[in-house]
């Protein structure tokens, strides 16, 4: 990925950070990048550590200094989730969507003899395939996509259909998921949501269990936003 250096060593907001924290959040920056790039991560304290390769004591400093001095968007929830945001890469993400979203339109627009892929209805402005485009080499499986397919029909036959911004921030959730916990655990907890008519399928229950933390997982990736909210 890109490194602005122009822009990390000018940040006078960053500048203010401790070099502990300036270096979690180098480590949590580049998770962001390898997850689709939407720019925010969500995670308890231990997840979050684990991706940062540092302990839940440092993520904590890390938090409050990144917060204090305004260098990222940092907020906590009541299940102790833990969301950060680096704006920059939020808002190119946002710009892309946007983008897609014009694309599409002008595309739908024009007549044309030519064969164009049909997008599907599940993701306005993009096909499938570029939705599924950052995920890595190991996650690219049948069985993941199909049931996060599922998942999104599922959700929205319940009225319940996600934004795009949701949408992307619920695969990266599921990737760096399953990047931690197996391909299957995620499988695994959707289908039992769906089976059960549940809400949303990543409670911090399930995958904090002994069951979904004794698999063995690939190299650790970015946790994403909570997937039970479609906005």
């Amino acid at each position: 990925m890109p490194f602005y250096t122009g822009d990390w060593l000018k940040d006078p907001e960053l500048s203010l950070c401790t070099p502990a924290t300036r270096g979690v959040w180098a480590d949590l920056i580049s998770r962001m990048h390898e997850s689709g790039r939407v720019g925010s991560l969500s995670g308890t304290l231990d997840q979050l550590a684990r991706l940062a390769r540092c302990l839940p004591a440092d993520v904590a400093l890390a938090m409050t200094d990144l917060q204090t001095t305004g260098a990222a968007d940092v907020s906590y929830e009541r299940n102790g989730v833990i969301t950060v945001i680096n704006r920059r890469m939020n808002r190119e993400a946002k710009e892309r969507e946007a983008n897609a979203l014009r694309q599409s339109r002008h595309r739908g627009s024009k007549s044309s003899n030519g064969v164009i892929t049909p997008l599907s209805p599940l993701y306005e402005g993009e096909t499938e395939d570029q939705f599924f485009s950052d995920l890595s080499e190991v996650l690219q499986t049948n069985e993941f996509k199909k049931t996060v397919l599922q998942w999104l029909s599922y959700k929205t036959a319940r009225g319940e259909s996600y934004e795009p911004n949701g949408r992307r921030a619920m695969l990266s959730r599921a990737a760096n998921l399953a990047s931690i916990h197996g391909v299957q655990a995620v499988v695994d907890a959707m289908e039992r949501a769906m089976g059960n008519n549940w809400q949303g399928w990543d409670q911090p229950s399930v995958f904090n269990s002994p069951r979904s933390s004794n698999r063995a997982a690939p190299r650790p990736r970015a946790v994403r936003s909570i997937a039970d909210d479609p906005s």
